[in-house]
């Protein structure tokens, strides 16, 4: 079997593979993720994305993924700057927000394919008051994550019901990945949190 490539450079999405015993190489894909329709249906986007990383890699079998946060009909990427986390965690206190990933699997050589899985889970975070938020994101936890949320860290404790596939919200499906390779599998699972 050819050799995995994962077209991310996430140490998240790279430490989901490694503790699943899937040796990959990692490669950083050339996206310009801006110049993506913001506007279309957070799963389309997701999949438009994931697919584009893929390709824009080398490798035989490349598997790239991509997340977005969505809040109340808006997508929530990553924020500029700390007082744009700020901003939006308290939009997200005592509400439902939803997470939406892609796995993209391209395989190159003798017979090409590629496959497309999205993921999507729900996450309740309870009420959150603006001390704790601020005490969060000058941890830094909130920098370069989706929607300003990392609940692998310290913002486990926002989370009060998370419904779906617990590492689709840290960064990466495990139950897609694992399918797309024709690996042994279980359902996805609700994770610590429930």
């Amino acid at each position: 079997m050819a050799e995995l490539t994962l077209a991310s450079t996430s140490p998240r999405r790279l430490d989901l593979l490694t503790a699943a015993g899937i040796v990959v190489n990692v490669s950083e894909p050339d996206v310009d993720e801006a110049s993506f329709d913001s506007e279309l249906d957070p799963k389309e986007l997701v999949a438009t994305l994931a697919l584009a990383k893929a390709h824009s890699v080398a490798g035989e079998r490349v598997l790239a993924a991509d997340t977005v946060v969505s809040h109340r009909g808006r997508i929530l990427g990553k924020p500029k700057n700390r007082n744009v986390a700020r901003a939006t965690l308290l939009a997200m206190s005592d509400s439902t927000v939803t997470v939406v990933s892609a796995v993209a699997l391209i395989k190159r050589g003798g017979e090409n394919s590629e496959q497309v899985e999205t993921v999507t889970t729900t996450l309740n975070i309870r009420a959150l008051s603006p001390a704790e938020v601020n005490e969060y994101v000058l941890t830094g936890a909130s920098d370069d994550k989706a929607g300003s949320l990392a609940v692998q860290d310290q913002a486990a404790s926002f989370v009060s019901e998370i419904d779906g596939c617990y590492s689709n919200v840290v960064g990466l499906p495990m139950c897609a990945v694992r399918r797309m390779l024709g690996l042994e599998h279980k359902d996805c699972d609700s994770g610590p949190l429930n």
